[in-house]
């Protein structure tokens, strides 16, 4: 039996209700790629469903606003709406760029909100917490430059992530995994 980690706990059991969240990365020619998924074993709950809307929604304006000549942030200020709006915090960024990976959105952005994570405020007492600011902000979008979407919300402890990959043409994008932009439901 293999160890769970290569630590000393057995796995977790995965029931029914559970949302297995994952990032993947492949490296090839030191090239890379990446996805965010997250599959739901049998359907979503409300809170679950809504932050899923969430994701999408901020997915989807991505895919309508980006487009050569605009500015990075820009870009994620777009995309970090949908969040806003519902009072949602992020764990990771929405959006960066791959190849190299030099620009990153905001990253914690409404941990301490009122529907952030718990506790936060109490365990760092004290202590400045910010939000981990963008990396090169002012980055102009070109044809040719590729994406990693990865829109992410959370209220308190309940997190969902979706997004894939995208290439970025002179007349429009190519999304180079779609079937990560959304949440994955297991009839089960």
């Amino acid at each position: 039996e293999t160890p769970w980690l290569l630590r000393g706990i057995q796995p977790p059991a995965i029931r029914r209700g559970d949302l297995i969240v994952g990032e993947f990365g492949v490296n090839c020619g030191s090239l890379n790629s990446q996805i965010c998924i997250s599959v739901s074993v049998g359907p979503l709950s409300d809170k679950k469903r809504e932050l899923a809307e969430i994701c999408r929604e901020s997915y989807d304006a991505c895919l309508d606003a980006i487009r050569p000549g605009m500015v990075f942030a820009e870009l994620g200020e777009v995309m970090a709406e949908p969040l806003r709006r519902a009072g949602a915090w992020q764990m990771s960024p929405l959006i960066h760029t791959l190849n190299p990976t030099e620009s990153v959105t905001v990253i914690t952005e409404n941990i301490m909100a009122p529907r952030g994570y718990p506790g936060v405020r109490e365990r760092f007492a004290g202590v400045e917490l910010r939000e981990l600011g963008v990396d090169r902000p002012d980055l102009i979008l070109e044809e040719g430059m590729a994406f990693q979407i990865e829109p992410n919300a959370a209220f308190e402890k309940t997190f969902v992530n979706t997004g894939g990959s995208l290439m970025l043409h002179a007349d429009g994008t190519e999304e180079l995994n779609p079937i990560c932009s959304r949440v994955i439901e297991l009839d089960v």
